[in-house]
């Protein structure tokens, strides 16, 4: 990780002192929300507002009373339990960059509340990516000018990568597993223009009000606008919810390491929501 992020550096644009590289063709479509239940709101968010809320709605740690998303605990349980530090700092290592590469590249969608203190929080995120918005099927491929950026202005190094700090190999294994099981960038390049969903996550203090599809029906609006679907990847414990949201199933992978008993199952989906 360390090596990458010297890498980076010397490749990012912020060290020679450049602007900020933002994508020129972000589509600055209106938000189309009916909501009349409470006084959330849909905004366009930025990775630092975002990541506490991914970061708890895919580990589980906290105290909130979440589980981690069943694929990634499936990858990262080797690390530890979702409240072990590493495994907090795994996780924002991963996400990270991801969100600082929505923010820069696509569009962070936001559902903003008022917590029980008053103060106004996150509850729920959608990392949309527009039609041609993607490398080669992948949010940021990695050695390009997007991936390199991404790690420099999220700060986060790749830890997922060091097999000592995870504790071994197994959750490397896992991961590298599922990445190159799934095909994903692949599968997604091959699919052309669409709509894709990179991130969803609700935070657990805010689960079962809607905010997660209401995010989707805001980037289904937009899709329908461009003529195209809206496409993602979950694993198969959440492909009921999807198929609510008016999603149908495209691929299906199972994900075993050989030499382990256990494994996982990815889902790829495609369509929309439909209110």
């Amino acid at each position: 990780p360390a090596r990458v992020m010297q890498v980076a550096r010397r490749r990012s644009s912020l060290t020679f002192g450049m602007s900020v590289p933002r994508g020129g063709d972000i589509p600055n479509y209106s938000i189309e929300d009916n909501n009349t239940t409470d006084d959330s709101t849909i905004e366009r968010g930025a990775a630092d507002t975002s990541l506490e809320t991914t970061i708890v709605a895919f580990n589980g740690h906290g105290g909130f009373g979440g589980n981690a998303e069943p694929s990634f605990q499936y990858c990262f349980a080797p690390v530890g339990p979702p409240d072990d530090p590493r495994r907090i700092a795994l996780t924002k290592s991963i996400f990270s960059p991801i969100l600082s590469c929505t923010e820069t590249y696509a569009t962070v969608l936001e559902m903003r509340v008022v917590n029980n203190d008053g103060q106004m929080v996150t509850a729920a995120v959608c990392a949309a990516y527009h039609p041609g918005s993607l490398e080669e099927g992948s949010t940021m491929k990695a050695g390009s000018h997007r991936y390199y950026y991404s790690l420099v202005s999220s700060g986060a190094a790749p830890v997922y990568m060091d097999r000592e700090y995870c504790g071994g190999d197994k959750a490397v294994r896992r991961f590298a597993a599922l990445k190159q099981d799934s095909q994903w960038d692949k599968k997604r390049e091959e699919r052309g223009r669409m709509w894709y969903i990179g991130i969803l996550g609700t935070h657990p203090s805010f689960q079962g009000k809607g905010y997660a599809r209401r995010l989707l029906d805001v980037v289904a609006n937009w899709a329908a606008r461009d003529g195209v679907e809206c496409y993602l990847e979950c694993s198969v414990d959440n492909v009921p919810f999807y198929e609510k949201c008016g999603y149908r199933i495209i691929w299906r992978t199972d994900i075993n390491v050989v030499g382990e008993d256990s494994g996982t199952s990815l889902c790829g989906m495609a369509g929309g929501c439909k209110s």
